[in-house]
């Protein structure tokens, strides 16, 4: 008897290690775990200390920021102000110069202009003086400078050319008539005064006839058609004046060039030389009483 309970007992003891240490176990096993996520829910889960930090430290942003906002507001305004009180300050002095403009134009359109307006009564006296007198002076110079243009010269002449025939116009004292380099000869001339007391005489010693006979004021010296240079010439005076002037002129000969001046009857020129003259100038001068 004692031998079958003792087997009892050891059959429930089994049973009861059976069963209990699987439970055992597995809560030994779970407890850490459980400890773990306790500890990990209680790390996530704020406390109320720092639930009331994060809430001033967002409240103190949103602050912040509303202050920046309002910041950038007030200086938004503050430009938007000082810019229209510039236009205004602007706009208020165009207005001002204006009517400023308007009131001198009226005065001025109500009077006529004076001297007193373009002259300066602070200006010399004596350089006015002297502006007018230089004005009266380039006045007389503009006179004296149309009358000699306008006045008639004393004698005038024009010539005959090779290839060109007779110049147009008549040339005045001491211009050149004829061509210079070109290699064409004179074969007439025509010379005159200007003045009723004083003529003038000349000759020419033209290529085969040599010297031709005198000829008076405006009439040819030399030939026309003929084909023949003038190669030397000689000028006089005649009439009341011929006292008072003397008559200078020179050539300008076929591979020579200009002559010396001659006067009153000299010779300018060559002769025996088959030298054409080419171009001539003449002029008379006024002698000393």
């Amino acid at each position: 008897m004692k031998r079958k309970r003792k087997l009892l007992i050891i059959l429930l003891l089994v049973m009861v290690l059976t069963f209990c240490t699987p439970s055992v176990l597995a809560q030994k096993q779970a407890g850490p775990k459980d400890s773990a996520v306790t500890s990990e829910d209680q790390s996530e889960t704020p406390t109320d200390e720092e639930l009331a930090a994060n809430t001033n430290g967002e409240s103190k942003e949103e602050i912040g920021t509303d202050a920046g906002k309002e910041e950038v507001i007030d200086s938004e305004i503050l430009e938007d102000e000082y810019l229209k009180k510039k236009t205004a300050d602007k706009e208020l002095k165009t207005d001002s110069d204006k009517e400023l403009s308007n009131e001198m134009l009226g005065s001025d359109s109500e009077r006529e202009v004076t001297a007193e307006d373009v002259i300066d009564p602070n200006i010399d006296e004596e350089f006015l003086e002297t502006s007018e007198d230089l004005g009266t002076i380039a006045s007389k110079d503009a006179n004296e400078t149309d009358s000699e243009e306008d006045k008639v010269p004393l004698l005038s002449y024009k010539v005959h050319g090779r290839n060109y025939g007779w110049q147009e116009d008549y040339c005045k004292e001491f211009e050149v008539a004829g061509t210079i380099k070109k290699g064409l000869r004179l074969e007439a001339i025509q010379i005159t005064a200007n003045d009723p007391d004083l003529q003038l005489k000349y000759q020419v010693h033209v290529s085969g006839k040599g010297w031709m006979d005198p000829v008076g004021d405006d009439e040819i010296a030399g030939t026309v058609g003929e084909r023949r240079a003038i190669e030397a010439i000689k000028i006089s005076l005649t009439g009341e004046k011929a006292d008072h002037y003397e008559v200078l002129y020179r050539s300008h000969c076929s591979n020579i060039g200009w002559q010396d001046w001659a006067k009153d009857g000299g010779i300018s020129g060559t002769t025996g030389e088959k030298r054409p003259i080419e171009a001539i100038q003449i002029m008379l001068v006024a002698l000393p009483d």
